[in-house]
């Protein structure tokens, strides 16, 4: 695969981290392993909380990455827990002592994809998926 996607902790932040709030920055480092430029379009992801469905990132940024080089993108990411989980009080009781205890059971999914043109050739179908824990973020 000629490009790959990691979370950045370094780089991403917390703003706010409750079971009424969470805003975060995500830190994407873009590894553009391909020995030509590619221009990212925008992007279209879906974020799951253990699971579940929290929010849809969608962005017509226009960004170059470079070949064979590493670019940052920053995600902005903000939702309500308590709405998410109005259905499933117990998963959000869960959600509220894993917050205080074991930040490993708090995992993030985030999938989708990017769009993207290399030499004048649109992909709009490079897939993402990554897979992160709060203790991730936080450590």
């Amino acid at each position: 695969m000629n490009y790959v996607f990691k979370i950045n902790p370094a780089r991403s932040k917390i703003f706010s981290l409750s079971l009424t709030s969470v805003k975060m920055n995500l830190a994407v480092d873009f590894t553009n392993k391909a020995d030509i430029d590619l221009i990212v379009s925008g992007y279209n992801l879906n974020l799951l909380l253990n699971g579940h469905g929290v929010s849809n990132i969608v962005s017509s940024d226009t960004q170059l990455v470079k070949a064979n080089s590493i670019s940052p993108f920053n995600i902005g990411i903000e939702f309500n827990p308590t709405q998410v989980f109005a259905n499933n009080k117990a998963q959000l009781l869960r959600l509220g002592n894993d917050l205080l205890t074991n930040k490993n059971n708090i995992v993030f999914t985030l999938t989708g994809t990017v769009s993207g043109a290399a030499l004048g050739i649109t992909d709009k179908n490079i897939p993402v998926s990554m897979n992160f824990t709060l203790a991730d973020l936080t450590a």
